[in-house]
């Protein structure tokens, strides 16, 4: 299991609702392209950082293979060669040599000394696009998205800190929420939402936990979206668009279509989805959708994506 911090200061955004023109902006009848989440593995980010201003995560940084280095020696002393006397030499008297006996002296075993190096493990997932909004109920919404960027599906879990004016302090009720059953595909992005109970009109930053566990689900990879259109009204934010079943067998579990808005930054302002879980709505071909943003939610709307998940 891996553990990612991030820490994040964090100005109080106000809750009027923002509709930055980009590609996908709300419009009263605007046809949408693709998605906008991609799949683009973004900057991962370090156990226990501070979160990047909200364009884009740091990245994950690995700590450096340990290697053994032996220990140096201390030069010994310089030896002087004793000169040799000027008188010639004088063979040695012959002596009995004793023949050799059957006993021999078994030489040391030299045991061999193994040089490991530690590789770190570098951490699955990633939170980017992150920001966080106070409603006028006294709760806290920190929205953003995950990013996988290995070969394998990962579950997310997320918890946060919040700080406040007398330092860290403790948030009631949190509530972590994603589509895709908190299971991000390899490769892919997703949007997710934390909400907490939050006692003061304000906070000065947020500290979110983010651990990856791999997952056993086998997320779908015949469903896609086809197309999606935002309208924008006055109490509300209408997503309808259409989704397909490519394969040729209903989807075994469920699927989720989700729309996300995000703000003129690129952060995630709002998020709502639907879990699709009826065999008669999984079969294959083509299916309708319809979502509803909440333009007074506490970060606003913004730039509308859509996108679908299953299993």
């Amino acid at each position: 299991m891996a553990v990612l911090r991030l820490t994040q200061p964090m100005p109080t955004p106000t809750l009027a609702a923002r509709l930055p023109s980009a590609t996908a902006s709300l419009a009263p009848t605007q046809a949408a392209a693709a998605p906008v989440l991609t799949t683009a593995p973004a900057p991962a980010r370090t156990a226990s950082p501070s979160n990047t201003p909200p364009d884009g995560a740091a990245p994950v940084t690995t700590a450096p293979p340990a290697t053994h280095t032996p220990e140096a020696r201390a030069p010994g002393p310089a030896v002087t060669p004793t000169p040799l006397p000027d008188t010639a030499p004088t063979t040695p008297a012959e002596t009995d040599t004793p023949p050799p006996t059957d006993s021999a002296t078994a030489s040391p075993a030299v045991t061999p000394t193994l040089t490991v190096a530690a590789t770190a493990t570098p951490m699955p997932l990633a939170i980017r696009h992150d920001t966080a909004c106070l409603d006028g109920a006294g709760r806290i919404y920190i929205y953003g998205e995950i990013v996988n960027t290995a070969a394998l599906p990962y579950r997310a879990a997320l918890s946060a800190q919040i700080f406040g004016a007398g330092g860290a302090l403790p948030a009631a009720d949190p509530v972590f929420d994603m589509p895709g059953r908190f299971v991000v595909p390899a490769g892919q992005a997703l949007p997710f939402v934390l909400s907490a109970g939050w006692s003061q009109p304000a906070f000065s930053r947020y500290t979110l936990e983010l651990t990856a566990e791999a997952s056993e689900a086998t997320p779908a990879s015949t469903v896609r979206l086809d197309d999606f259109t935002a309208a924008a009204e006055a109490d509300v934010v209408t997503v309808a668009g259409r989704w397909t079943n490519t394969g040729s067998a209903p989807v075994s579990e469920y699927v989720d279509v989700y729309a996300a808005a995000y703000d003129a930054q690129g952060r995630v302002t709002n998020l709502q989805y639907e879990t699709i879980t009826a065999q008669v709505q999984l079969t294959p071909g083509q299916h309708s959708f319809r979502l509803f943003l909440d333009p007074a939610a506490p970060c606003g709307t913004g730039t509308v994506a859509a996108g679908v998940v299953g299993e």
